[in-house]
C-alpha cells in the first residue's frame, strides 16, 4: 500500500468536496499575518483531529456493548468500514500536513505484542495533537499517524476477514469520490 500517494488522493478529494473551504474562507478574510495564518492552521488540524477521534467512536458503535457476534461476518464489514474512514481521515490531515506516512509506518513492520484495539487508535490520535500542541519533534505527529494505519490495519488482521483494511480503504474512497458536495451534510 502506497500511503503517501493514498494521502494524496483522500486529501485532494476532501479539498474537492468542500471540506477544507472553512480554511480558506478564514485566511482570505484575515488579510493578516503568517501568525494569524498559523492560528487559523491550528484550529483546522485540531478540528481534524477531532475527527479521527469521532470515527474512532462510529467503529465502537458497531459492536454493541463492545461484543461482536462471530459467526455473523455482516458486523465486520460495517467494523472495517469504519476503520477504513479513520484511515482516510488520517490522510486527509497528512496531506494537508504533507506528512510522510510511509516512511514511519514501514518501521512498525514488527507484530504488536498486545495486539491492537480501538483504545489504542485513541491513545495514537490523541498523541497527534500532544505532538501538534506541544511542538513536538518534526517527525512525531507522521510517526503517530501512521501508528494509527498501522494500529487499524492490525485490528483488521485479527479479525480474520476476508478483505483487507486496504481493500476496504480503497473502496471507501472510490464511494467518497462519487459523492455530492461535502457529501451532503450541512456543515
Amino acid at each position: 500500500m502506497d500511503l503517501n500517494l493514498l494521502r494524496d488522493r483522500a486529501h485532494d478529494n476532501s479539498k474537492g468536496k468542500g471540506f477544507w473551504e472553512d480554511l480558506v474562507a478564514i485566511k482570505n478574510a484575515l488579510y493578516a499575518t503568517d501568525e494569524l495564518y498559523k492560528i487559523a492552521d491550528n484550529f483546522a488540524v485540531c478540528q481534524k483531529i477531532a475527527l479521527i477521534h469521532d470515527e474512532i467512536d462510529e467503529a465502537a458503535e458497531v459492536i454493541p456493548c463492545g461484543v461482536f457476534n462471530w459467526r455473523d461476518p455482516s458486523p465486520h464489514q460495517y467494523y472495517v468500514e469504519e476503520l477504513a474512514d479513520v484511515v482516510i481521515r488520517v490522510f486527509d490531515l497528512a496531506g494537508f500536513l504533507e506528512a510522510d506516512l510511509q516512511t514511519p509506518y514501514d518501521k512498525f513492520l514488527a507484530p504488536l505484542a498486545d495486539g491492537a484495539s480501538l483504545l489504542g487508535l485513541h491513545h495514537a490520535t490523541s498523541r497527534v495533537l500532544q505532538a501538534h500542541r506541544k511542538g513536538w519533534s518534526e517527525d512525531s505527529i507522521p510517526e503517530n499517524l501512521a501508528a494509527i494505519i498501522y494500529l487499524a490495519d492490525a485490528i483488521v488482521k485479527d479479525l480474520g476477514v476476508n478483505f483487507t483494511l486496504e481493500d476496504m480503504v480503497l473502496w471507501k474512497m472510490k464511494t467518497n469520490e462519487a459523492r455530492e458536495y461535502k457529501h451532503g451534510a450541512a456543515y
